[in-house]
C-alpha cells in the first residue's frame, strides 16, 4: 500500500512539474528530458529582425503527403502508426529514422493565465507512453505553444466559423524554452490534439509551428475522423485548369467542391450577371480569390473543411449566410471587409502605442 502511496505522490510531482514548466521562468523541464538551448545575444539587432516567433499572415497549404491523423482510442497500435509515419516523412526528406532524434510533441494548449482551467492531461500520457515505446528518441514535450483566443472550435463546426476564424497562438516563457530558437537543422514535431473533426485546429497550428521553421512528422488525436482524400475520379466531369489540376498540390476534394458550387445554384437566371465565368472554373477562382482576403486558401483547406463546406451546400449541413454560392461569397466578402477595418484600426492603435515584446517572442532560427 505505502508503494502505491509514493507512486501516486511521484505522479502528483510530475504532473505540478510539468503544468508549472516555463510559465515562471524555470528550467523547462518534462520528466527528466530537457530543451537545454541558450539564449541567443538580444543585443545583437540583426537576431532581433530575424528570430521573432509570429503567426503566419494566412494559412499554410497543405503538403500533398500531408500525415494521416492516428487515433489513439480507435487503434491500440496507433504509436507504431506514429512512428512509421514519423520516419516516412523523414525518409522523404532524405534522413534517417527517428532513433537517436529529438522530437518535439507540440499541441494547441490552452493559454494557462487567459484558461485557467483547461486540462492537458493526454498529451502528458501520450508523452509518457512514447518514451517508454522507444527510449532511444529524446521525446521533449512543449507545453508552452499557446493559443490565446477562445474560439469554442469544439461545438462549432460550420463551415463559415472554420475558414473565416483563426487561433492566435505564442510561445510562453524565456527564450531558452523555445523549440524554434538556435537549431541546427529545422526542430521536428508530433502534433497532437485530442479531438480532430475537421481538421481546422490541427491545420492552423501546423501552419504556425512550419511558418517558424518546424516540420511536422506526424499527427496523433485521442479522436479523430480526419484523413485526406482524392475525390477527382468521381467527378471528371468537372473540368478544372490551371493550379487547379496540379497534382503536386492539395486538390483532391476541389472538383466536387466546384460542383457544388454550381449545383447550389437552383435559379440559372441568377448566373446571367456574374461578373465572372459562371462554370466550375470560374466559381472556383472566385471563391479562391475571396478565401485569399480571410488568410486562406483552396489548397490550405483540409480535408474535413472541404467535406463540411460541401454538405452544407448540399444542405445535408446548416450555415446561416451559406445557403447557396452565391450567398456564401456575400458571406465571405461581408467578413473579408470586417477583417480588412479590424486590421487597419488595430494597425492605427499599434503606430499611437509601442508595442513592447516579452523575450520569450523573440525567439526564431533554424537551418536548411
Amino acid at each position: 500500500m505505502q508503494k502505491l502511496i509514493n507512486l501516486l505522490k511521484r505522479f502528483v510531482r510530475e504532473e505540478q512539474r510539468i503544468h508549472d514548466a516555463s510559465l515562471d521562468g524555470r528550467a523547462y523541464e518534462t520528466l527528466g528530458a530537457t530543451v537545454g538551448i541558450d539564449d541567443p545575444d538580444f543585443s545583437d539587432p540583426e537576431i532581433l529582425k530575424r528570430r521573432i516567433v509570429t503567426n503566419a499572415p494566412a494559412r499554410r497549404a497543405l503538403k500533398v503527403n500531408f500525415p494521416d491523423v492516428f487515433n489513439r482510442i480507435g487503434h491500440p497500435k496507433w504509436f507504431k502508426l506514429a512512428a512509421a509515419s514519423m520516419n516516412e516523412q523523414l525518409d522523404n526528406a532524405g534522413l534517417d529514422g527517428i532513433e537517436g532524434r529529438t522530437i518535439y510533441i507540440a499541441y494547441p494548449r490552452k493559454n494557462p493565465h487567459i484558461f485557467p482551467h483547461h486540462s492537458d492531461f493526454d498529451p502528458r500520457d501520450m508523452f509518457r507512453r512514447l518514451k517508454k515505446k522507444f527510449p532511444k528518441t529524446n521525446w521533449v514535450l512543449v507545453d508552452n505553444i499557446v493559443e490565446n483566443r477562445h474560439l469554442d472550435r469544439s461545438s462549432n463546426q460550420t463551415s463559415l466559423h472554420a475558414l473565416t476564424q483563426k487561433q492566435d497562438y505564442e510561445v510562453l516563457g524565456p527564450a531558452s524554452q523555445n523549440p524554434f530558437l538556435n537549431q541546427q537543422a529545422p526542430p521536428l514535431f508530433l502534433i497532437f490534439d485530442n479531438n480532430v473533426e475537421q481538421g481546422t485546429t490541427m491545420a492552423n497550428f501546423a501552419s504556425f509551428i512550419e511558418h517558424n521553421g518546424g516540420k511536422i512528422l506526424g499527427i496523433v488525436a485521442t479522436e479523430s475522423r480526419f484523413r485526406q482524400k482524392d475525390t477527382r475520379q468521381r467527378f471528371r466531369h468537372v473540368t478544372l485548369s490551371g493550379p487547379f489540376t496540379d497534382t503536386t498540390r492539395n486538390i483532391g476534394r476541389l472538383a466536387e467542391m466546384a460542383d457544388a458550387f454550381y449545383k447550389s445554384v437552383k435559379d440559372r437566371d441568377l448566373m446571367t450577371g456574374f461578373p465572372a465565368k459562371a462554370d466550375h472554373q470560374g466559381m472556383l477562382e472566385n471563391f479562391e480569390d475571396v478565401l485569399n482576403q480571410v488568410g486562406h486558401s483552396v489548397f490550405a483547406m483540409t480535408d474535413g473543411e472541404a467535406r463540411r463546406l460541401i454538405q452544407t451546400l448540399r444542405h445535408e449541413f446548416y450555415d446561416s449566410g451559406m445557403e447557396d454560392y452565391f450567398e456564401m461569397m456575400k458571406t465571405l466578402r461581408d467578413i473579408a471587409g470586417q477583417q480588412a477595418q479590424e486590421q487597419d484600426a488595430a494597425a492605427a492603435d499599434n503606430a499611437k502605442t509601442p508595442v513592447t515584446r516579452i523575450p520569450s517572442q523573440i525567439s526564431l532560427h533554424h537551418g536548411g
